[in-house]
């Protein structure tokens, strides 16, 4: 399964998961430069979102690329998250044109979950009681200053002006990637995978409220974060407006 450049919603089943996915472009763009993938595999489950960068040159084709490599790769058996994080950047940069991409994978074996993150496209894996299991680290400006600590005593205005610099992604000279550990899953495990439209705009807390406060399946889950996020962006004086991607993934 992959989407791309399209307002699209829907929940499939792969395996033992129910997968859901949403993705549209920012407000009043014409073309959505973020890309997704989610494929059934003898082992379990690996699914992705790319976020072409913008600015840069052919950005959606950065994304698709991903998402195309995906498809031809993860049907084998040494799939690895590095390897496969490489051919993409191969892939990007064989482009020649200064293109960009950010990537968040996951990979599901058995019972544990495993992610690569390259940019600001983030993965989050949420128990069934609605605490925060594991959240990746980001690699833009305002990801580093929530990490440590110090978001809340940067002006607003600064946030807007620089907190969105991304500090890494695909098909940069100087590229690297954000590998997890082992994760176990529970059978109540919620994992989201989100470009920058999504959390940018919306809080762990806030999405674990969404999560509370939603009905059971992937579905309702992310019709229920979209719904946040419009929120979000109607009350907020300056939100980030943005392609916005989501992967919802729990155990049937």
């Amino acid at each position: 399964m992959t989407e791309d450049n399209q307002d699209l919603a829907q929940c499939l089943i792969l395996g033992r998961f129910q997968v859901a996915t949403r993705t549209r472009p920012a407000p009043g763009k014409a073309q959505n430069e973020d890309s997704l993938a989610a494929k059934e595999v003898p082992s379990g489950l690996v699914a992705l979102i790319a976020d072409g960068v913008g600015g840069c040159p052919r950005a959606h084709e950065a994304s698709q690329a991903v998402a195309t490599e995906l498809a031809d790769q993860a049907d084998k058996q040494d799939f690895d998250l590095i390897t496969f994080a490489d051919r993409c950047q191969d892939r990007i940069r064989d482009m020649k044109v200064g293109a960009a991409s950010t990537l968040a994978c996951i990979q599901i074996v058995e019972h544990t979950l495993r992610y690569l993150i390259a940019g600001d496209s983030l993965v989050k894996v949420i128990g069934g009681r609605g605490k925060i299991k594991d959240e990746s680290p980001g690699h833009s400006v305002l990801n580093m200053w929530e990490s440590t600590g110090i978001l809340d005593s940067i002006a607003p205005s600064r946030q807007v002006q620089a907190g969105y610099e991304l500090l890494n992604c695909l098909g940069s000279d100087t590229c690297y990637y954000h590998i997890s550990p082992m994760i176990p899953l529970a059978p109540k495990d919620i994992i989201l995978i989100a470009s920058d439209g999504i959390f940018d705009n919306l809080s762990s807390q806030e999405l674990v409220q969404v999560i509370s406060s939603s009905g059971p399946s992937a579905l309702e889950i992310c019709q229920g974060i979209f719904e946040a996020l419009d929120r979000s962006i109607a009350q907020a004086s300056d939100p980030k407006l943005d392609d916005s991607s989501l992967i919802v993934i729990r155990q049937t």
